[in-house]
Protein backbone atom coordinates (compact mmCIF):
# COMPACT_ATOMS: atom_id res chain seq x y z
CA UNK A 1 0.00 0.00 0.00
CA UNK A 2 0.85 3.54 -0.35
CA UNK A 3 0.78 4.27 3.41
CA UNK A 4 3.95 2.86 4.39
CA UNK A 5 7.16 4.74 5.72
CA UNK A 6 9.59 6.06 2.91
CA UNK A 7 6.69 5.48 0.52
CA UNK A 8 7.48 5.75 -3.10
CA UNK A 9 4.10 5.39 -4.15
CA UNK A 10 4.59 2.46 -6.31
CA UNK A 11 1.84 -0.52 -5.76
CA UNK A 12 2.28 -3.13 -8.53
CA UNK A 13 6.16 -2.00 -8.68
CA UNK A 14 8.62 -4.86 -9.57
CA UNK A 15 12.34 -5.61 -10.36
CA UNK A 16 13.51 -7.95 -13.31
CA UNK A 17 17.36 -9.06 -12.90
CA UNK A 18 18.99 -11.13 -15.45
CA UNK A 19 22.07 -12.81 -14.71
CA UNK A 20 21.87 -11.28 -11.20
CA UNK A 21 21.47 -7.76 -12.79
CA UNK A 22 18.86 -5.39 -12.00
CA UNK A 23 17.65 -4.71 -16.12
CA UNK A 24 14.29 -3.26 -15.01
CA UNK A 25 12.37 -2.32 -12.17
CA UNK A 26 11.95 -0.23 -9.15
CA UNK A 27 15.09 2.72 -9.83
CA UNK A 28 15.43 3.85 -6.14
CA UNK A 29 15.18 7.05 -4.56
CA UNK A 30 16.95 10.73 -4.80
CA UNK A 31 19.56 12.41 -2.64
CA UNK A 32 18.07 13.17 0.62
CA UNK A 33 17.04 17.36 0.87
CA UNK A 34 14.63 18.58 3.10
CA UNK A 35 11.36 18.54 0.39
CA UNK A 36 12.02 14.91 0.72
CA UNK A 37 10.51 14.47 4.07
CA UNK A 38 8.07 17.46 3.67
CA UNK A 39 4.83 17.80 1.91
CA UNK A 40 6.65 18.39 -1.52
CA UNK A 41 7.88 15.00 -1.27
CA UNK A 42 6.00 13.51 -4.19
CA UNK A 43 6.84 16.68 -6.56
CA UNK A 44 9.44 13.88 -7.20
CA UNK A 45 9.60 12.39 -10.29
CA UNK A 46 11.67 9.43 -8.64
CA UNK A 47 9.87 9.21 -5.23
CA UNK A 48 6.76 9.75 -6.71
CA UNK A 49 4.74 6.44 -9.27
CA UNK A 50 6.13 8.59 -12.35
CA UNK A 51 9.03 7.36 -11.41
CA UNK A 52 8.15 3.37 -10.83
CA UNK A 53 7.17 1.12 -13.27
CA UNK A 54 3.38 1.49 -13.08
CA UNK A 55 0.79 2.54 -15.19
CA UNK A 56 -0.41 6.43 -15.36
CA UNK A 57 -4.26 6.35 -15.26
CA UNK A 58 -6.43 9.09 -16.59
CA UNK A 59 -2.87 11.21 -16.46
CA UNK A 60 -2.77 10.95 -12.80
CA UNK A 61 -0.24 9.08 -10.69
CA UNK A 62 -0.94 6.72 -7.67
CA UNK A 63 -2.31 8.36 -4.63
CA UNK A 64 -1.05 8.15 -1.09
CA UNK A 65 -2.23 6.26 1.66
CA UNK A 66 -3.24 2.94 3.57
CA UNK A 67 -6.30 2.08 0.84
CA UNK A 68 -3.61 2.34 -2.08
CA UNK A 69 -3.18 -1.04 -1.43
CA UNK A 70 -2.94 -3.95 -4.35
CA UNK A 71 -5.04 -6.94 -3.62
CA UNK A 72 -3.47 -10.38 -4.49
CA UNK A 73 -6.41 -11.73 -6.85
CA UNK A 74 -4.85 -15.18 -8.16
CA UNK A 75 -1.48 -17.30 -7.75
CA UNK A 76 -0.29 -19.96 -9.74
CA UNK A 77 3.06 -21.73 -9.42
CA UNK A 78 3.99 -25.30 -11.53
CA UNK A 79 7.29 -26.54 -12.56
CA UNK A 80 7.11 -24.51 -15.81
CA UNK A 81 5.77 -21.21 -14.89
CA UNK A 82 4.62 -19.04 -11.94
CA UNK A 83 1.98 -16.38 -12.53
CA UNK A 84 0.55 -13.68 -10.21
CA UNK A 85 -2.47 -11.46 -10.37
CA UNK A 86 -2.75 -8.31 -8.62
CA UNK A 87 -5.52 -6.04 -8.79
CA UNK A 88 -3.99 -2.33 -8.05
CA UNK A 89 -7.28 -0.30 -9.11
CA UNK A 90 -7.22 1.15 -5.00
CA UNK A 91 -3.98 2.88 -5.91
CA UNK A 92 -5.41 5.45 -8.36
CA UNK A 93 -7.89 8.19 -8.42
CA UNK A 94 -9.75 8.12 -11.18
CA UNK A 95 -13.83 7.88 -11.34
CA UNK A 96 -13.90 6.22 -15.05
CA UNK A 97 -11.32 3.22 -13.71
CA UNK A 98 -13.13 0.30 -13.68
CA UNK A 99 -10.68 -2.50 -13.69
CA UNK A 100 -7.02 -2.52 -13.33
CA UNK A 101 -4.85 -5.81 -13.05
CA UNK A 102 -1.15 -6.98 -13.39
CA UNK A 103 -0.08 -10.19 -14.41
CA UNK A 104 3.55 -11.35 -13.72
CA UNK A 105 4.38 -14.85 -15.00
CA UNK A 106 7.67 -16.25 -15.45
CA UNK A 107 7.92 -19.32 -18.35
CA UNK A 108 10.96 -21.21 -17.49
CA UNK A 109 10.45 -23.16 -20.80
CA UNK A 110 9.97 -19.85 -22.71
CA UNK A 111 12.34 -18.44 -20.48
CA UNK A 112 10.39 -14.74 -20.57
CA UNK A 113 9.14 -12.66 -17.74
CA UNK A 114 6.11 -10.97 -18.79
CA UNK A 115 4.43 -8.17 -17.00
CA UNK A 116 0.60 -7.45 -18.81
CA UNK A 117 -1.53 -4.59 -17.47
CA UNK A 118 -5.17 -4.78 -18.17
CA UNK A 119 -7.50 -1.87 -17.62
CA UNK A 120 -10.86 -1.08 -18.23
CA UNK A 121 -13.01 2.57 -17.81
CA UNK A 122 -16.53 2.90 -17.72
CA UNK A 123 -15.26 6.02 -20.42
CA UNK A 124 -12.69 6.25 -22.67
CA UNK A 125 -9.42 7.52 -20.33
CA UNK A 126 -5.52 8.17 -20.89
CA UNK A 127 -3.83 5.31 -20.03
CA UNK A 128 0.20 4.13 -20.46
CA UNK A 129 2.57 1.82 -18.70
CA UNK A 130 6.09 2.21 -18.32
CA UNK A 131 9.43 0.07 -17.79
CA UNK A 132 12.25 1.87 -15.53
CA UNK A 133 15.66 1.45 -16.35
CA UNK A 134 18.87 2.72 -14.97
CA UNK A 135 21.06 0.44 -17.75
CA UNK A 136 18.68 1.04 -21.10
CA UNK A 137 21.24 -0.65 -23.53
CA UNK A 138 20.77 -3.88 -20.53
CA UNK A 139 16.98 -4.35 -22.73
CA UNK A 140 18.05 -4.42 -26.24
CA UNK A 141 17.05 -7.46 -27.91
CA UNK A 142 15.67 -8.35 -24.11
CA UNK A 143 12.44 -6.45 -24.44
CA UNK A 144 9.27 -6.70 -26.31
CA UNK A 145 6.18 -4.04 -25.91
CA UNK A 146 2.68 -5.36 -27.09
CA UNK A 147 -0.36 -3.39 -26.45
CA UNK A 148 -4.20 -3.65 -27.48
CA UNK A 149 -6.74 -1.53 -27.50
CA UNK A 150 -5.96 1.63 -29.65
CA UNK A 151 -3.13 2.98 -31.42
CA UNK A 152 -0.16 3.55 -29.42
CA UNK A 153 3.70 5.00 -29.13
CA UNK A 154 6.53 4.51 -27.35
CA UNK A 155 7.96 7.72 -25.12
CA UNK A 156 10.99 7.55 -24.08
CA UNK A 157 12.57 9.73 -21.51
CA UNK A 158 15.53 10.66 -19.08
CA UNK A 159 14.63 11.50 -15.73
CA UNK A 160 16.96 14.05 -14.02
CA UNK A 161 18.77 12.89 -10.48
CA UNK A 162 21.13 14.77 -9.51
CA UNK A 163 23.93 12.72 -7.35
CA UNK A 164 22.27 9.52 -8.43
CA UNK A 165 22.23 7.08 -11.33
CA UNK A 166 19.84 8.53 -14.43
CA UNK A 167 16.64 6.97 -14.45
CA UNK A 168 15.04 6.04 -17.77
CA UNK A 169 11.54 5.60 -18.72
CA UNK A 170 9.60 3.99 -21.78
CA UNK A 171 6.43 4.18 -21.90
CA UNK A 172 3.95 2.42 -23.77
CA UNK A 173 0.78 5.41 -24.16
CA UNK A 174 -1.96 5.64 -26.13
CA UNK A 175 -2.22 8.34 -28.35
CA UNK A 176 -6.39 8.40 -27.63
CA UNK A 177 -8.10 8.09 -24.90
CA UNK A 178 -9.21 3.75 -24.30
CA UNK A 179 -12.21 2.13 -22.99
CA UNK A 180 -10.46 -1.29 -22.53
CA UNK A 181 -6.52 -1.85 -23.34
CA UNK A 182 -3.36 -4.02 -22.47
CA UNK A 183 0.31 -3.50 -22.17
CA UNK A 184 2.61 -5.78 -22.09
CA UNK A 185 6.13 -5.80 -21.57
CA UNK A 186 7.88 -9.13 -22.22
CA UNK A 187 11.99 -9.56 -21.37
CA UNK A 188 13.60 -12.27 -22.45
CA UNK A 189 15.84 -14.14 -20.05
CA UNK A 190 18.51 -15.74 -22.67
CA UNK A 191 19.40 -19.08 -22.98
Amino acid sequence: HNGELHNHNDVGSYNVLIGGELVAGDVGGEVYTARTFSPRRYESKVLSSYGHPVPRVGGRLQVLGRAAAAKVVKTDFTEQKDTVVLDIAKAYDCPTLTALTRTFVFDRQKRTVAITDNVSFSAPTAFESPVMTLKPHLLEGRLALTATGGEWEEKRETIENPGKPTPHRIAVRFKEPVAEASVSFVFSCGK
